[in-house]
């Protein structure tokens, strides 16, 4: 009996370890060797055996998405222009945050709109700020934020006080 004990201890740690490389045979492949593939919806299953070959537990766990982080850039001259712009990620992105500064501070109204790939009907205000003396914003959104891969972001900035240059990031996550 303690030899048989031994050696389902044995045997677990062994597959534990194996399983922590990423040596689980032909069930299961670690997500490193499915490079940059869209395997959202697959998982990895693994079993535990004992010595005699009954089933101890399954291990189950998700496969993560392959992702990118990218920025995008824009500035405007405030005392010419207001900043109109629309970016361009062109995949399915998820929005993390759009950094705004100013090189002073500025009064104006900061928008942030859904440009929808269904159609001018389906844009939509996220968010719509008016900024009183300010030269830094960030906006994260509450919850995931994605966009399809035509939806776009529209990023407005009035220029009514015709002051400073603003510079704007949008960081998004592209899903692969």
């Amino acid at each position: 009996m303690r030899k048989t004990l031994l050696i389902t201890l044995l045997f677990a740690m062994v597959a534990s370890i194996a399983l922590a490389k990423g040596e689980t045979g032909d069930r299961c492949k670690p997500a490193s060797s499915y490079g940059k593939q869209d395997i959202s919806a697959e998982a990895c299953t693994a079993m535990l055996v004992d010595s005699a070959g009954h089933q101890q537990m399954d291990v189950v766990s998700a496969v993560p998405e392959t992702t990118t982080i990218t920025s995008e850039y824009t500035t405007a001259d405030l005392t010419s222009a207001a900043l109109d712009y629309t970016t361009a990620f062109g995949a399915k992105t998820r929005v993390i945050a759009v950094n705004m500064h100013a090189d002073a501070s500025i009064t104006e109204t900061m928008t942030i709109k859904l440009n929808s790939s269904v159609g001018a009907n389906y844009d939509t205000t996220i968010v719509s700020e008016s900024l009183v003396s300010e030269a830094n914003v960030v906006w994260i959104p509450d919850g995931d934020f994605l966009l399809d891969a035509s939806d776009e972001l529209d990023v407005d900035i009035t220029n009514a006080n015709t002051t400073g240059n603003v510079y704007v990031e949008v960081i998004g996550e592209t899903l692969q």
